[in-house]
């Protein structure tokens, strides 16, 4: 798949995940098959380090992301940052916040923005 057909699928994936959240679907970080279709794109899970490294966020609290967001711009970095968030609604989280989905949600809409053909 060229560069093109891999930004449509990453932003088809962004858009259908970010729908399920939007839907009130917290079950969406319970599938497996997110993290598969994650991997199957190239996304890396890395523990929120790339992002951390890069931006200065160690973790998707909306608070931190949000006077950051606009200025990421590494399509790579970001989708780790996905994955990161994803993962640890899904494994790490003790309780599940309504912060965590948002700061998911808030990743995605980047994610839709910056893999937008045309854009």
């Amino acid at each position: 798949m060229g560069d093109e057909g891999r930004m449509r699928e990453i932003n088809r994936f962004a858009r259908e995940l970010g729908a399920r959240l939007d839907a009130g679907d917290r079950g969406v970080c319970d599938d497996p098959r997110w993290g598969e279709r994650m991997r199957d794109l190239g996304f890396e899970m890395d523990c929120w380090h790339s992002f951390e490294e890069t931006y200065g966020v160690t973790y998707g609290d909306p608070k931190a992301l949000a006077p950051v967001l606009g200025n990421v711009d590494d399509l790579r970095v970001l989708c780790s940052g996905v994955f990161s968030q994803w993962r640890y609604i899904n494994h790490w989280a003790v309780s599940d916040t309504t912060d965590d989905y948002r700061g998911l949600r808030m990743m995605l809409a980047r994610l839709e923005e910056l893999t937008a053909t045309g854009a």
